[in-house]
């Protein structure tokens, strides 16, 4: 499979002030460590979606640059590992939306209703996918140390 784009060097997104803590996390191509959102070097992604080539053209959501590539970036890694880190959906589309209003996209509403609207089904069947591969989460504490009950 080819990807749009595929990331040179880390990304690292910092959840604003109020939002509530988010669990540890640790996988290869995403990291959640004291409220950070880390995407190493050579994660690969096709932006903004859906996207889908009829009668050769490419039809679907428009990319606009670096705007719409970072957050569809750590949108992207956090649908990836749906069901194996404690971020929820309306966490994910929140944090893709600030993303886009961090350089003032004037469409950054209208992307974030489109991914409200019609991303569940991609959630619900990467959690779906992520049970079956990986089996249920582990129970991790915040530091990241594994809980006994």
């Amino acid at each position: 499979m080819t990807y749009k784009y595929i990331t040179t060097k880390p990304f690292t997104y910092v959840a604003k002030k109020g939002t509530r803590p988010f669990g540890y996390f640790a996988a290869p191509f995403m990291g959640i460590f004291n409220n950070t959102i880390t995407i190493p070097a050579g994660y690969a992604w096709n932006g903004c979606f859906p996207k889908f080539r009829l009668f050769g053209k490419i039809i679907g959501a428009p990319d606009f640059g670096i705007v719409t590539e970072e957050a569809s970036l750590v949108h992207s890694a956090l649908y990836q590992y749906a069901g194996l880190h404690d971020v929820t959906k309306d966490e994910a589309d929140e944090i893709f939306y600030d993303l886009m209003k961090v350089y003032n996209f004037k469409l950054a509403w209208f992307y974030y209703r489109v991914v409200r609207l019609f991303t569940s089904y991609f959630w619900d069947k990467c959690v779906h996918d992520n049970l079956v591969k990986y089996g249920p989460k582990p129970n991790v504490g915040r530091n990241g140390t594994t809980k006994t009950n």
